[in-house]
């Protein structure tokens, strides 16, 4: 038995360790493709993506800068298809594809318009997927509730009634934040995950500050829900600010950013608007003016 054990624990440790080769791999051919982008070197940046895409057909930065490569290469066709399997694959952040200049070659097709036609396909599928990946990653004990209409997706390992009223409260704020500030609702899902505890939010979603994060770039917030659900609402508004960022091509400094978390955090919703109320920074704040601890 002794010996299954040490066997086992050598396999895992070799499988993490292999794990670990791949991915530095794959980072160092991205990095090496990415200098050839910047170089302008179109042509060696679509050979070095091929060799990524050789050891993983799924890679969505590979498949996605290879249609950027094509289509300033001028090559419509391939553009177009490199373009249709990113977003097959998961490259779904429709608002950095219509920005982007370096596909403006396709624009113009027949093919890249039947793609951006299909958006909200290509969204829910990717949702979709992802959803599996976090399943096969955390466990029978998490679950899920999804409102696709507004494109929310919560994950915990709470209990269903609890989730359930999660997912009202954060409707009411959708509501009531684009009602007053935001006038672009999430056009992507916006996914949040909830673990029960503190040690599970650290070691499970790697949550490094007290309270949470948003991650704009996979459209995830991650909450340490034992903060209390003003920790929700303050990461759901970054989410909301962000997809209406994205709306107007807009990126608004930090001290933004931070500041319409911070002021919902703590507030109610009063006849579908937000009012607020006492927030627990202010006597922190008030005790540093007076012990001019302030910075």
């Amino acid at each position: 038995m002794r010996n299954i054990l040490v066997v086992s624990t050598v396999t895992i440790l070799v499988l993490a360790f292999v794990t670990s080769l791949v991915a530095q791999e794959a980072e160092s051919l991205h990095q090496k493709a990415e200098e050839h982008l910047k170089n302008k070197e179109y042509e060696k940046a679509i050979g070095v993506y091929e060799e990524i895409l050789k050891k993983d057909p799924q890679d969505t930065i590979a498949l996605y800068n290879s249609a950027c490569a094509y289509s300033l290469l001028k090559n419509k066709e391939k553009a177009v298809e490199f373009l249709r399997k990113s977003v097959e694959a998961g490259f779904v952040d429709f608002a950095h594809i219509e920005e982007d200049e370096d596909i403006n070659e396709i624009k113009d097709t027949d093919g890249y318009k039947g793609i951006m036609a299909k958006k909200a396909e290509y969204l829910k599928n990717a949702a979709d997927k992802r959803i599996e990946k976090l399943k096969a990653k955390l466990g029978e004990k998490y679950k899920i509730v999804r409102d696709d209409e507004r494109k929310l997706i919560i994950v915990s390992d709470l209990k269903e009634g609890t989730l359930n009223q999660f997912m009202k409260i954060l409707q009411s704020w959708e509501d009531a934040l684009c009602k007053e500030f935001f006038e672009n609702p999430p056009e992507s899902y916006v996914f949040v995950l909830i673990p029960s505890s503190t040690k599970e939010y650290r070691e499970k979603f790697g949550g490094t500050s007290a309270a949470g994060f948003y991650t704009h770039a996979n459209r995830t917030l991650t909450v340490n829900i034992e903060t209390g659900t003003g920790t929700m609402v303050h990461e759901f508004t970054h989410a909301l600010h962000f997809a209406h960022m994205d709306a107007l091509k807009q990126h608004h400094p930090i001290w933004i950013s931070e500041g319409f978390g911070s002021l919902f955090e703590q507030c109610t919703i009063n006849d579908g608007r937000p009012v607020g109320l006492l927030n627990w920074r202010l006597p922190i704040i008030k005790k540093s003016l007076t012990d001019n601890s302030h910075f």
